[in-house]
């Protein structure tokens, strides 16, 4: 090897007799004796670096360096790209970066106990599919708190109209339909006037209203019949005018005549008049 300490390319020529404790250039001369501790270089083109047990320890050809046997070294540097075939059994501590895993590698047989939480779940990645539940999911069925699918239990049946007019008392409900039924709700309300044509102001269950001819006075037709003419009617007028009904003789299961009258006894007209009237129908 050149070196400006030489004026030549120093050579190390092998001696005749046998060689230890030295580095020398061998060129595959048979007879030669070499102790173990001698270095052999090879000069004979061959790459090769070794000790007289095994001349081709190191193996150099075309920049690729060969070991054959075992490299112990404290530190390796490099990238290490072109490092292959190591066995992950050696890994006995540290971590691996998340990059360095591949895709689909891990199954849940690798998973440590309780590793997984509602943290590192995504939004809706437990599906109808990977539920345990028995029972069969559908439109119709519900998840329990004991894990099964199953239909909900049936309600109330729905009351007729003789329970509610009887009140009875049952588990059933009443349906918005037939509520009117129940004695304690009103059958008719009505607000009208009497100063213009007798006019609706507000109502319901009730078909028209009209002049009943004389001063205060107002028939009142109802949409839906009573059963019979025992029904009740509360009425209230404006200022000091009173309401009453003008008589059993005009008051029929379908059409009631009602009189408003002032204080002096005559009848009179007024511009807000309301009745209620409760019943059966």
């Amino acid at each position: 090897m050149a070196n400006s300490a030489f004026t030549h390319d120093p050579q190390i020529t092998v001696p005749a007799s046998s060689t230890d404790n030295a580095v020398v250039i061998f060129d595959g001369t048979a007879g030669t004796g070499f102790g173990n501790s001698t270095i052999l270089v090879d000069s004979g083109g061959n790459g090769r670096i070794g000790i007289a047990a095994d001349t081709d320890v190191i193996t150099l050809t075309s920049g690729v360096v060969t070991i054959a046997g075992t490299v112990a070294a404290t530190t390796l540097t490099g990238a290490g790209a072109g490092i292959t075939a190591l066995n992950a059994t050696q890994l006995t501590s540290g971590t691996i970066p998340a990059a360095r895993i591949g895709n689909d590698s891990i199954d849940s047989q690798h998973y440590a106990p309780t590793s997984i939480d509602n943290e590192h779940l995504a939004d809706d990645a437990v599906g109808i599919a990977e539920l345990s539940a028995t029972g069969t999911a559908s439109s119709s069925t519900f998840l329990r708190g004991d894990n099964a699918w199953a239909a909900p239990a049936g309600g109330p049946s729905q009351a007729n109209q003789a329970a509610l007019e009887a009140e009875t008392n049952e588990d059933t409900y009443a349906p918005p339909d037939l509520i009117k039924h129940s004695p304690g709700v009103a059958k008719v309300w009505c607000q009208w006037e009497q100063t213009g044509a007798h006019g609706i102001t507000g109502s319901y269950n009730m078909t028209s209203v009209a002049d009943g001819g004389s001063a205060g006075n107002t028939d009142h037709l109802y949409d839906t019949d009573f059963s019979n003419t025992n029904y009740a009617i509360v009425g209230m007028t404006v200022d000091d005018a009173y309401i009453y009904h003008a008589g059993s003789s005009i008051a029929t299961t379908g059409i009631t005549t009602v009189s408003v009258t002032a204080a002096t006894g005559s009848g009179v007209d007024k511009a807000w008049n309301h009745i209620v009237v409760f019943g059966d129908q």
